[in-house]
């Protein structure tokens, strides 16, 4: 501990006999050794703060006293008031400066006191008139303060004195805004936007900050003017949507659609993927009536939409433009087809489409696109669309099998369903012996409805098929097959009678008795008749 010492006093007496920067060096290698050597932090402290009373522009001796003293206030202001203290005193102007610029840092980070720190700063200032470091801690504070009007002063003065004139336009479109948004002076802001833009009319700040005070006070001639300089200025996609703003302006606040039309198509030129140009000429040539160019304008926006639900409402657009402005069926047609292809369940397009098929005679596509329908329909949609396509098969294709398998496929859904029935009894007579095509319409009927457990139902079904053809076997053998599910023995045995006398030759007969016997012995019960019927079989 003693060697420490007399080498702290060997360097005190040292630094007592020269000046400058070699008694900041030994002043720090004081503060070195109570830091690290003898652990006297306070000390170490009180040396580093005197080492840069000395060499104020020293970041290492600033670095070195700000992590010994750390978060600790106390030090902070024994060190602070050292350094204000000398600061004070006679020393080079340059010196002094960056003294004050060291105190107004800490006097804001360190001890919370902006008011020292302004002082500070304003003190450098006065000798020191384009210090922007200065400024700069000036404006920090006075924003932090809102003191809004001494915040405007000073990014004002800072834009005089700036390194580059596009530093000195940022700085000026600052104080600008201040006075736009905070000072209620828009008139001013405006002057000083102006006076930006006119030595640089890309500056985007400034334009949309100039942009917005011309549309609160209306100013829209100005507005145009400024954003035409502005296109002027800059290429590519950004001169694209100035183009677009401009047009915005004169189809909406000027009413000018030709000059909106021109500028809109000057965007695209740029950039040919311009949405909202696209967009914009969408809407006036749809508003003035102008279809060609707006059909076109909707195949250039189908080109770049990305989804497949915009690529559909655009397809349906120009289907409908076809359709109600140019009645041409034939391109309507087409773009409900290629909604289609990207949705093939797209209920609206399944339905259009229809419509123009048969004005344009495609009866099959017309029955094909039933079918394609049929796929996603349920209930009487179903029915409605199976009976729809059994008409066009009947009546335009001219093939009866395939409409009279539609008109089945109804009955499958709905059995008592009088059009399908009678337009399937229709289409059997045209092809041979009406009654025969009747009692088979009913037997299919009843067969349907016992699929579906109608029993009773399929009982009368079958019967009235009979009444239409007695010799319908088929019928005949279901409705006796019908009645004995149901335990109706009697009937059963009564409707063998019926078969027996139309009946022709010995060996059907004798096979019918033989059923008969059957059912009488184990349904009726009656052995007496069951003997009577084997015997005549």
């Amino acid at each position: 501990l003693g060697k420490h010492e007399e080498l702290v006093e060997m360097l005190l007496a040292r630094s007592e006999q020269v000046t400058g920067s070699d008694r900041a060096r030994a002043m720090a290698e004081i503060g070195r050794i109570y830091a690290h050597e003898l652990d006297d932090k306070a000390q170490a402290v009180v040396a580093y703060t005197q080492a840069l009373v000395d060499e104020p522009g020293s970041n290492e001796y600033a670095s070195d006293l700000e992590r010994l003293a750390g978060t600790d206030a106390t030090l902070w202001n024994e060190a602070l008031t050292t350094l204000a203290q000398e600061g004070q005193g006679e020393m080079p102007v340059e010196q002094r400066n960056a003294l004050l610029m060291r105190l107004g840092g800490w006097y804001g980070s360190k001890i919370s006191r902006p008011d020292l720190a302004l002082s500070c700063y304003q003190a450098v200032v006065a000798v020191e008139p384009s210090s922007d470091v200065a400024l700069g801690g000036m404006a920090s504070i006075y924003r932090t303060a809102q003191q809004w009007p001494e915040l405007g002063t000073v990014l004002l003065r800072r834009a005089d004195i700036a390194p580059t004139p596009a530093r000195a336009r940022d700085l000026r479109a600052s104080a600008a805004e201040l006075l736009d948004t905070k000072l209620n002076e828009p008139l001013r802001a405006k002057d000083i936007y102006e006076q930006v833009l006119a030595d640089d009319p890309a500056h985007e700040a400034a334009s949309n900050a100039l942009a917005s005070i011309y549309e609160r006070t209306g100013d829209n001639q100005n507005l145009v003017r400024m954003l035409e300089k502005q296109a002027e200025s800059v290429r590519g996609p950004r001169r694209a949507r100035v183009y677009g703003r401009i047009a915005e302006l004169f189809e909406g606040q000027l009413d000018d659609l030709g000059e909106a039309v021109r500028r809109y198509e000057a965007a695209i030129a740029v950039d040919e993927h311009n949405i909202d140009a696209l967009k914009g000429l969408d809407r006036i040539f749809n508003r003035t009536g102008r279809y060609k160019e707006l059909l076109a304008n909707l195949d250039r926006q189908l080109h770049i939409a990305a989804t497949p639900r915009q690529k559909i409402n655009l397809h349906e657009r120009i289907a409908a433009i076809h359709d109600e402005e140019f009645l041409d069926h034939k391109a309507a047609a087409a773009s409900y087809e290629e909604i289609l292809k990207i949705d093939p369940a797209h209920e609206n397009s399944l339905t259009a489409l229809v419509r123009h098929y048969r004005a344009l005679d495609r009866w099959e596509d017309v029955a094909a696109l039933y079918e394609q329908h049929l796929k996603i329909a349920e209930g009487n949609r179903r029915v409605e669309l199976l009976l729809a396509r059994g008409r066009v098969l009947a009546e335009q294709v001219g093939s009866p099998e395939r409409a009279m398998a539609a008109y089945e496929s109804v009955l499958e859904h709905q059995p008592d369903h009088g059009g399908a029935l009678e337009a399937l009894a229709r289409l059997r007579e045209k092809s041979g012996d009406a009654l025969a095509a009747l009692g088979a319409i009913e037997a299919l009927a009843a067969k349907l409805l016992e699929a579906r457990g109608d029993r009773d139902g399929a009982i009368e079904r079958y019967k009235a098929a009979l009444d239409a053809d007695p010799k319908n076997v088929t019928a005949t053998g279901a409705l006796r097959a019908a009645y004995a599910s149901r335990g109706d023995a009697s009937s059963a045995v009564e409707l063998i009678n019926r078969e027996i006398e139309s009946a022709e030759g010995n060996l059907s007969k004798a096979r019918l008795y033989g059923e008969m016997a059957r059912m009488l012995r184990e349904r009726v019960k009656d052995d007496a008749r069951a003997e009577a019927a084997a015997r005549k079989a």
